[in-house]
């Protein structure tokens, strides 16, 4: 697509560097799957899907201001795929992350994953082939180590928990459960032990009105939904 449409992406050299700069930040601090922010000043602007919508998200920040130590900004996941411009967005966030990472934070979703990312536009995917069409297959795989470095959560002032999907389906999982997760590697397609079940369900729960816990009938795929109740 970004051939398509002619754009000129980010210098390969440029954008290599930023993600080799953003995977050394992540690993410098550490294990930690729950990232726990302190807002005592300013506000917090939260961001859903952006999906490769540049426009979109130069709107936000346009709109909300510039990020800074009280205008902070959580990116609740899925930048990539679907859109065609999630290598820009991606680079943008890992730009302010790198000049001060108390302004910006990004937690995973479940679109920043291997196996969607190889999918078609047509499939919900495409993230792969906008990389191809820009860099390399090098330049993607750095990508993905990236991406299997973010946090699964964002707690703010030990009050509000930010999810990119959703609560377990076992209505009584844990923070440490959560702290306990290997994250640092592809979002499980097909879990099969309880550590797996819990980090789909944080990448692919949704609400639902009715009390209690079902299979989602519009995602399919073992997808759960999950009531107030299991909030509360």
């Amino acid at each position: 697509r970004a051939v398509v449409n002619r754009e000129t992406p980010v210098p390969q050299r440029v954008a290599m560097q930023i993600l080799l700069w953003t995977k050394e930040l992540l690993l410098n601090e550490g294990d930690h799957n729950i990232v726990d922010l302190e807002l005592r000043k300013g506000r917090l602007v939260i961001v859903g899907d952006t999906h490769g919508q540049l426009a979109d998200f130069c709107w936000l920040l346009r709109s909300h201001g510039a990020p800074s130590v009280e205008n902070i900004y959580l990116v609740n996941g899925d930048v990539a795929d679907r859109g065609s411009n999630a290598v820009e967005i991606l680079l943008l966030i890992f730009g302010y992350m790198l000049v001060n990472r108390k302004t910006m934070y990004m937690n995973r979703g479940n679109h920043e994953s291997l196996d969607m990312n190889v999918r078609s536009f047509h499939e919900g995917g495409g993230f792969a082939e906008e990389v191809g069409s820009k860099y390399d297959s090098t330049t993607f795989a750095l990508f993905q180590d990236v991406f299997n470095l973010l946090p699964l959560a964002t707690r703010i002032n030990d009050e509000v928990l930010v999810v990119h999907g959703g609560l377990c389906r076992t209505s009584s999982s844990t923070l440490d459960q959560m702290r306990a997760i290997n994250r640092k590697r592809a979002i499980p397609c097909a879990p099969q032990n309880a550590e797996d079940v819990l980090f789909f369900d944080l990448m692919w729960a949704d609400p639902r009105a009715n009390e209690g816990v079902g299979l989602s009938a519009v995602r399919g795929s073992g997808c759960c939904t999950f009531g107030p109740d299991v909030t509360r």
